[in-house]
């Protein structure tokens, strides 16, 4: 999988199976203006795969900063949005089809991006 920060363009290759696709990814920081420790801003999401509720903690060393979540579909698609100002939250994800989704985190000084699967 190739991911273009400048337009969010990820592409999913197909593996040796006619079958199967794979995809690599990682925490990708589009914007590091401003930032000291680069390492110091990104999140974990768990437990990947999930079937109901999806775990968010975001690293990110500032007090009173806002973000916009996002979750994309494979056809790029925005299924769920929200804006938040906290380290941890817990998404019910229930009501999304089975699926891979890229996780899209944004706020004023950087954007980071995830993958994770519902069941």
């Amino acid at each position: 999988m190739d991911c273009d920060p400048n337009n969010g363009v990820a592409n999913v290759y197909p593996s040796s199976s006619p079958n199967f696709f794979y995809a690599k990814y990682s925490n990708i920081i589009t914007n590091v203006e401003n930032i000291s420790n680069p390492q110091d801003y990104e999140f974990t999401a768990y437990p990947n795969p999930t079937i109901d509720f999806l775990n968010l903690h975001i690293m990110q060393n500032c007090t009173n900063c806002f973000y916009t979540l996002q979750f994309i579909d494979i056809s790029g698609k925005v299924v769920f949005q929200n804006t938040y100002n906290k380290e941890d939250i817990s998404i019910n994800i229930e009501n999304l089809t089975s699926g891979t989704y890229l996780i899209t985190i944004n706020s004023t000084s950087l954007s980071m991006s995830k993958i994770f699967i519902k069941k």
